[in-house]
């Protein structure tokens, strides 16, 4: 398993707020959610209605259920399920047919965006790892939570 650390560096009153991913002690990613993009090892990557996109390409897509925190993403041809796991839904896992291999969890109840931690299996890849980062940066920064 490989875990990554999120930390929210910049952000605030008319201005982006942007996340670094650090993997292994080192900066690999950052994310900017207002903007709806992220670079990842200096390759730019855009978030858009369900879509991961590089340049014109679509990566990966997801399909959230209605009034659910519910998803099913696809990526390479392959289908994941990416949903809350508690009832507050500050807590995601990512699974494979019923089984669970990955989570995403806030930093804590009073500081959600500090210390993200995402925990998914090496398999999964990491512009993937980034576009479920994206949905649940999305989800933890929604007027209503």
């Amino acid at each position: 398993m490989a875990i990554w650390s999120v930390n929210r560096i910049a952000g605030g009153f008319r201005k982006d707020e942007i996340f670094e991913v650090i993997a292994d002690g080192n900066p690999i990613a950052t994310l900017n959610n207002t903007r709806s993009t992220f670079e990842l090892r200096d390759r730019p990557y855009n978030v858009a209605e369900g879509q991961l996109k590089s340049g014109d390409s679509v990566i990966a897509s997801s399909r959230q259920k209605p009034f659910f925190n519910h998803h099913t993403v696809t990526f390479a041809g392959r289908e994941w399920i990416f949903k809350a796991t508690n009832f507050t839904a500050s807590k995601f896992g990512l699974f494979e047919e019923e089984t669970q291999i990955g989570s995403l969890s806030p930093g804590g109840y009073f500081s959600r965006l500090k210390g993200i931690q995402v925990d998914l299996p090496d398999h999964v890849p990491e512009e993937l790892r980034l576009f479920l980062l994206s949905l649940y940066v999305g989800k933890l920064t929604e007027p209503s939570n």
